[in-house]
């Protein structure tokens, strides 16, 4: 018999083991390299152009990639990856419409994002352009820039990468191209975006491969070689040669980063130096491009490239005053301009910077209604009339109550709650006033569009109270496209406070109200039912590892002295199959694999130490009630 119960036990042991190699078998390779993620991560935005883009993501495990686009949530479409289940993904996707902004999401997340296609060359744009890249976030929010370009980019970028491209001294800043491409970088390159020509230059010699004759309105330089720029430089004569041969289409300006700020114009070129900590945005239009710096009480606007004949896009005094905040008398100012001014080359970037200023500033739509007008009107052709359309086209679309509703959710939505983002009491006290403004005005074409922004506002603050006002939505407003919306963000806001059996609820529902996209909640409800299942799988594994620690304290009271150490490794051993097993189940919870083993093998290490430790304090002399 005691030879049968040993061969018992090296079968047991022997059978463990296996098991345990198996587990560990279906490990998920980690590279260690730096751009890698732990886990699945947002998408991000690669090759941005005017009408196609290429979109990228890792899920942590092999899957095939699909990307859903539309103008909205209910037009989305999907477009499938070819290339075969991965864990790196890219989607290209085609036909689109310059200019445009598009939501998409990837794979079955419900997550949306957005993004917008370049502009023409004639449409003016703006991009960020910073020392590091700590404060992106809140600039994508505030300035809502069409691309970033950073020298330095280490942060974290995921809640901003989904929505602009990301430049630095490498290229476009990106996990996929860390993973696919692991060598570039290191030398000069370009961005084009809408007219113009962004030459990021390491080395002097790179210069006149990278300059163009062709398309590109405007050409400016990024200087990153290791030293500064000299005024006689012989760089400064390549360009100035190039810049006379080309007068459609000149060099326009340099930027290179020093200890303090300069600024220095030779001929036509002017050259800024920046200093160790900055941000900026810059604005490119036809004729003109402008830098404004941002983050300081007394913003300065540097003209990067002038007008023809030097001339200012318009009255230096009407643009001070509205850097200033002085809306009412730039308003004055501008009015004056376009009376006294009215064959000015650039009269009509006063007229919409007049009807910008109504608009976004001091929120006086009806004024700014007949400003856009009389602009798009008196300059049909001009570059910013595509822009003033659609503005005037909003307005007059919700004009109903003398513009009062719309008025406040301007207001509210553009200076109040920006201004108290920071603020818990102002956002509170914002966000109550629009309340009220909702229910005097409940039958209101802005009605909708302010319950809807309210409920996504209270979605981190009281998911309860988003879920009620996307309900309400749902009920009073049921043919608007925020209502269609809000059948899939009910669904986010249960599956994000991690209650399932209600969001698998709400899905179920969903595809009787909205069967277009039934197809959408059924997988969102296949992934509240995972995550129901991972739920029990863990109380399982927690049971399993109470019995395991039950059975150690058993065998501390009865095994002999000897058979501590080969019985510890057969609990270690067991814990980790068990153990190992559930956890394999519920992999996807692990931020990697490598997470996931070492929190089996260390819990199970721990029970296994913890049943040597209670049968060496069996082992010792005098009394020991643990033992009775």
């Amino acid at each position: 018999m005691p030879s049968r119960s040993k061969h018992l036990r090296a079968a047991l042991l022997l059978l463990l083991l296996a098991l345990t190699l198996v587990i560990y078998a279906h490990r998920t390779p980690e590279k260690n390299h730096r751009g890698t993620p732990s886990r699945p991560s947002a998408p991000e935005l690669l090759n941005v152009g005017q009408t196609e883009v290429s979109i990228a993501w890792f899920t942590g495990e092999s899957a095939e990639g699909t990307v859903h686009y539309g103008a909205s949530s209910q037009s989305m479409k999907p477009v499938h990856e070819n290339t075969g289940p991965a864990q790196w993904h890219e989607v290209k996707l085609a036909g689109l419409t310059p200019g445009s902004r598009y939501r998409y999401r990837v794979d079955s997340e419900p997550t949306t994002y957005e993004f917008q296609t370049q502009p023409s060359a004639s449409t003016p744009f703006s991009f960020v352009i910073a020392s590091d890249d700590s404060d992106l976030e809140d600039l994508l929010i505030n300035e809502l820039p069409d691309f970033a370009w950073c020298f330095s980019a280490k942060q974290d970028l995921s809640k901003v990468k989904p929505y602009i491209p990301v430049f630095d001294r490498i290229g476009i800043v990106s996990d996929y191209l860390t993973q696919t491409e692991p060598s570039r970088g290191g030398r000069s390159y370009h961005i084009d975006w809408g007219g113009l020509r962004l030459i990021l230059l390491i080395n002097v010699t790179d210069l006149t491969s990278h300059l163009v004759t062709t398309r590109a309105h405007t050409q400016g330089i990024i200087w990153l070689g290791t030293e500064l720029l000299p005024p006689d430089h012989a760089l400064y004569t390549e360009i100035l040669t190039f810049s006379q041969q080309n007068p459609e289409r000149p060099v326009s300006f340099v930027i290179q980063r020093g200890a303090t700020f300069e600024e220095a114009t030779r001929e036509a070129v002017k050259t800024v130096t920046l200093s160790a900590s900055f941000k900026a945005r810059v604005d490119v239009g036809v004729e003109s491009t402008t830098m404004v710096f941002l983050g300081v009480e007394d913003p300065t606007e540097i003209a990067l490239r002038e007008p023809p004949l030097k001339k200012r896009r318009t009255c230096e005094q009407c643009r001070r005053l509205a850097d200033e905040g002085s809306y009412e008398e730039s308003v004055k100012a501008y009015r004056e301009f376009i009376a006294n001014n009215p064959d000015h080359f650039q009269i009509d970037d006063a007229y919409y910077a007049l009807a910008e200023i109504l608009d976004t500033r001091l929120v006086r739509l009806a004024e700014a209604a007949g400003a856009y007008r009389a602009f798009i009107t008196t300059y049909p052709e001009s570059s910013l009339a595509p822009g003033a359309r659609i503005r005037l086209e909003y307005i007059e679309k919700h004009n109903d109550f003398d513009y009062v509703p719309l008025t406040a959710f301007e207001r509210t939505r553009q200076r109040v709650f920006i201004e108290a983002q920071h603020n818990p009491k102002e956002r509170e006290r914002a966000l109550k006033d629009l309340e009220k403004t909702l229910s005097s005005y409940a039958k209101s074409s802005t009605a909708p569009l302010i319950l809807h922004w309210l409920a996504n506002q209270y979605r981190e603050i009281d998911p309860d109270s988003a879920i009620s006002r996307y309900r309400h939505l749902q009920k009073d407003y049921p043919d608007t496209r925020q209502a269609l919306d809000s059948w899939l963000e009910i669904g986010e806001v249960l599956y994000g406070a991690g209650r399932y059996n209600e969001a698998a609820d709400h899905y179920r529902k969903a595809c009787d109200a909205v069967p277009d996209q039934s197809e959408l909640f059924q997988k969102q409800i296949s992934r509240c039912n995972r995550n129901l299942r991972r739920t029990s799988i863990a109380w399982l594994a927690g049971g399993a590892l109470l019995a395991l620690g039950a059975f150690s304290l058993w065998q501390a009271r009865q095994a002999p002295i000897g058979m501590a150490i080969r019985t510890a490794l057969l609990l270690w051993i067991a814990g980790v199959s068990i153990l190992g097993l559930f956890a394999w189940l519920i992999r996807e919870q692990f931020g990697s694999s490598d997470e996931m083993h070492i929190l089996v093998g260390c819990i199970s290490g721990i029970n296994a130490l913890a049943y040597i430790a209670g049968r060496f304090l069996r082992s010792l002399p005098g009394e020991r009630p643990w033992a009775q």
